[in-house]
C-alpha cells in the first residue's frame, strides 16, 4: 500500500516535470566568434521570432546567443508579446504593445545567456523580441550568426523598426534561421501515454484503499 502511494506521486513529479527545460529554439548548430558577423540589436533594431505552445505553459527563462563588438556594451531588454490577427506585433520604436513578459539584461560575450522570467502562458503563438530603449534598457548587443548554416527551427526573423512606424517581420534577411533565440519553461501539458499511466495507478490505489477499509470493516 505505501510503496503504491510513492509509485503514484513519483510518477506524477515525472509527469509534470517531463517537458521542463527549453521548449522553443530556432536555429542550433556550432558558434564560431572569429567569424563575422551578427545582427545589430539597438534602439533603431529589434530581432524577434516567433513560437508557439501547445497548452498551458509557465515560462521561466528567455535568451540567444549573443556577441559583443566594437562599442556594443549596456542592457538590452527581452520581451515576450501578444501578436495581432496577422500574426505581429504591436507598437512602435518608442513602446510595444500588448507585453506579457519582459526583462533587462547584459548579455554575455559569444555564449548563450538565459535571462529570467515568469509568466503562465496559454496554448498559442507569441513573439519574442529582443531591443533596446524600452524598459530601461539602452545597451548595444548583437545575435551572432550559426557557422556554418545549420538551422533546426528556421524562425528568426529581424524587424527592421528604423524603416516602419510598425512593427513588422522582415523575413527576408538572407541570414533567415541563423540566430539562436529560445524560450525555456515547464509545459503542464500531460501526454496520452502520461495520462493512461496516471488512470492505472489512480485506480489501482482506489481498489486498494477500498479492499482494505473491506478488510477493517470485516474484521
Amino acid at each position: 500500500m505505501k510503496s503504491l502511494i510513492t509509485l503514484f506521486f513519483a510518477t506524477v513529479i515525472l509527469v509534470s516535470n517531463a517537458n521542463a527545460g527549453i521548449i522553443f529554439e530556432t536555429g542550433t548548430g556550432p558558434f564560431d566568434s572569429t567569424v563575422c558577423c551578427g545582427s545589430s540589436i539597438a534602439k533603431d533594431q529589434f530581432i524577434g521570432t516567433t513560437f508557439s505552445l501547445t497548452g498551458k505553459t509557465k515560462i521561466d527563462a528567455i535568451g540567444g546567443h549573443f556577441r559583443n563588438f566594437g562599442g556594443s556594451s549596456g542592457s538590452i531588454f527581452g520581451a515576450i508579446v501578444e501578436l495581432d490577427q496577422f500574426g505581429l506585433p504591436t507598437g512602435t520604436l518608442t513602446g510595444l504593445s500588448n507585453v506579457l513578459a519582459h526583462t533587462t539584461f547584459n548579455p554575455l560575450n559569444s555564449a548563450n545567456t538565459f535571462a529570467s522570467v515568469d509568466v503562465d502562458l496559454e496554448a498559442g503563438v507569441y513573439g519574442l523580441i529582443f531591443g533596446s530603449g524600452l524598459f530601461g534598457a539602452n545597451g548595444h548587443s548583437a545575435l551572432t550568426l550559426i557557422q556554418p548554416y545549420q538551422v533546426s527551427n528556421p524562425k528568426g526573423e529581424v524587424l527592421a523598426l528604423n524603416t516602419s512606424s510598425l512593427l513588422t517581420w522582415d523575413s527576408s534577411v538572407s541570414s533567415q534561421g541563423r540566430y539562436r533565440m529560445f524560450v525555456s519553461g515547464t509545459s503542464s501539458n500531460v501526454s496520452e501515454p502520461n495520462s493512461l499511466v496516471l488512470l492505472l495507478l489512480s485506480s489501482a490505489l482506489f481498489f486498494v484503499v477500498r479492499r482494505k477499509r473491506k478488510s477493517i470493516f470485516d474484521f
